[in-house]
């Protein structure tokens, strides 16, 4: 194959494994969540009460996705610029306050769509 082939080749494997990667979902926006994403508000509020150990990792694992989506999405340096991490916790418990069975991953959805308007 030539030089000029292959690198049409490269280019065209490395955009269509791009466009996967940023389409995981299925096609009713379903996605597989790991970890503590998958405790409700009523845990998250439960904890954060407590200010056990298990509350930092769920505080983690929010961070981490704050983090990541920053990393993979976000097309600046911080959507969560203009607050920090005890901002973010605080916006959590006001929403879950009225939402005791919502699951964490998609509550942090929510902080990052709220963070994105600012």
């Amino acid at each position: 194959m030539r030089t000029p082939t292959r690198r049409i080749l490269f280019a065209l494997i490395i955009g269509l494994s791009i466009s996967t990667a940023a389409g995981a979902a299925d096609e009713f926006g379903s996605y597989t969540t790991f970890g503590a994403g998958n405790n409700t508000c009523e845990s998250w509020l439960k904890e954060r009460g407590k200010g056990e150990p298990r509350a930092w990792q769920l505080q983690q694992w929010l961070l981490g996705y704050v983090s990541a989506y920053n990393n993979w999405v976000h097309k600046g340096k911080n959507v969560a610029d203009g607050t920090d991490a005890k901002g973010m916790f605080v916006w959590i418990d006001k929403y879950c306050a009225d939402r005791p069975r919502e699951l964490l991953a998609t509550v942090v959805e929510k902080l990052i769509l709220d963070l994105k308007k600012n």
